[in-house]
């Protein structure tokens, strides 16, 4: 089994492997860097309104996806998903993938980006999908 790090705050916490490292934090935003690829991981909050508070996701993940396109138009997305960390979009353009999952809990939004150069995403991808699994939202 591999050795887990533990990284929490008073939102939430969650598990990475050895193979990653932490860049920056900043309040409640987390920076990791994998250490051979480069490739980045990057957790965003934002404190909705508390008019959202029991606002499901699906009501406003539209206007969520439109803000990040905006502020992306390099990128095109590849493929959707729902699941149970929420909702997962899979973007890419000349020489990148970004993976980006976004998980509501009352008035947090959370924003996770997985970013890497396409060579390099399938092999992180797995380590990515085990670090958002470990999130427990508080």
């Amino acid at each position: 089994m591999k050795d887990m790090n533990d990284y929490a705050n008073d939102l939430y916490s969650l598990k990475y492997d050895g193979t990653w490292k932490i860049k920056s934090k900043n309040n409640y935003d987390l920076e990791l860097e994998h250490k051979k690829t480069k490739s980045s991981l990057i957790v965003k909050h934002k404190k909705l309104d508390d008019s959202y508070i029991d606002t499901k996701l699906e009501v406003i993940i539209t206007d969520i996806m439109k803000s990040i396109e905006l502020q992306n138009e390099s990128f095109l997305i590849i493929s959707e998903d729902k699941n149970e960390n929420g909702y997962s979009y899979l973007y890419e353009n000349d020489n990148e993938q970004v993976l980006i999952t976004v998980i509501k809990k009352d008035t947090n939004l959370f924003i996770v980006y997985y970013n890497a150069l396409f060579e390099n995403f399938d092999i992180v991808l797995d380590s990515v999908e085990e670090i958002i699994d470990s999130m427990i939202l508080k």
